[in-house]
């Protein structure tokens, strides 16, 4: 038997720190939303940082890579993330990779 893929209460409780603030959205009542942060799938984890989606990934992730995930936006320069932004056409990827 596999296990289950992380939930934010997970992460909550894991030293994560109180930068980081987890949720979950109702895509089907939230279609502008869901819209909006480029959900096409579900699940789709997706991070903001100083208000700019920075991480539109579709599908589950284990423990560990989500773990490496906030380390990354954690450290992302965000002058140069929104540098990147402007040229980019808005069905460009997410600055992290």
């Amino acid at each position: 038997m596999g296990t289950a893929a992380p939930t934010a209460a997970d992460f909550e409780t894991t030293g994560t720190g109180n930068d980081i603030v987890f949720g979950k959205v109702d895509t089907e009542a939230e279609q502008a939303l869901a819209t909006a942060a480029g959900i096409t799938s579900l699940p789709t984890p997706t991070a903001f940082r100083e208000g700019t989606l920075v991480l539109p990934r579709p599908g589950t992730l284990p423990s560990q890579p989500l773990g490496q995930l906030i380390t990354t936006v954690r450290g992302l320069g965000m002058d140069e993330v929104r540098a990147s932004l402007v040229t980019r056409s808005p069905a460009a990827q997410s600055p992290v990779q």
